[in-house]
């Protein structure tokens, strides 16, 4: 799988308009959780001060697999606390996931690897968004902490 920086050179409406030709002629077959890690210090005080919940998409990965007509998207997420007063202080809490999502795509005429890349860090991290808010929500209560919704994904430019 190829490596697609997680700040991507194009700007961000470019991306858009290069992930077009491919989003029209793609749909969504399977997706599937690859990896997953969630780790929790013993006590955990969410309310303490200084203690934020960031989250990041530091990586996506994509393959093509063109005599098989699939685009194969992975995109990393991670969400962890951190603490303004200790920057290299241990999480309180983490949690790292990666989905595999599996695109047919009718054909690859026309499209260029730049094309590929921009619909994996546009549509393949649209499409996961959801399956990531329902693994952090499902895993922050098993882990027995506060309630945890993540926001809708926004694309940033």
């Amino acid at each position: 799988m190829a490596e697609i920086p997680s700040s991507p050179p194009e700007p961000r409406a470019n991306l858009f308009a290069l992930a077009i030709p491919v989003s029209e002629r793609v749909q969504i077959q399977d997706i599937f959780l690859a990896t997953c890690a969630a780790k929790r210090a013993p006590q955990v005080d969410l309310e303490q001060e200084g203690v934020t919940l960031t989250y990041d998409i530091p990586n996506v990965e994509v393959s093509t697999h063109r005599d098989t007509g699939r685009i194969f998207v992975r995109p990393f997420f991670i969400l962890a606390t951190s603490n303004e007063g200790e920057p290299e202080a241990e999480p309180l809490f983490s949690i790292e996931t990666s989905f595999v999502l599996i695109y047919t795509v009718e054909s690859f005429d026309g499209l260029e690897e730049q094309n590929i890349h921009a619909f994996a860090s546009t549509n393949g991290v649209y499409n996961a968004w959801p399956y990531w808010r329902e693994f952090v929500q499902n895993t922050v209560s098993r882990m027995a902490l506060p309630p945890t919704t993540l926001p809708v994904f926004r694309f940033r430019f």
